[in-house]
């Protein structure tokens, strides 16, 4: 995912924890500006989306996460 700000890039990978860099579209060079490690990794299959504001100190972001239940039956015949 990407969105373009001041003619660089901005990126994130999705592994956790994600890395959101800046690249710079003419050499390429990379610059990590934030990390994102959520602390409730329960469920948690993919930070999908991170918005970033101006002065990239502040973000949100979305993620996917899949819920379940185990439960234990017994008795049954």
């Amino acid at each position: 995912m990407g969105a373009r700000r001041g003619g660089l890039l901005t990126i994130k990978h999705d592994v956790l924890p994600v890395v959101v860099e800046r690249v710079d579209a003419a050499t390429g060079s990379r610059r990590p500006i934030l990390t994102i490690d959520p602390a409730d990794k329960n469920g948690l299959l993919q930070v999908v989306t991170v918005s970033l504001a101006a002065d990239n100190r502040h973000y949100a972001y979305d993620c996917w996460r899949a819920r379940t239940r185990l439960l234990t039956v017994e008795g049954l015949r």
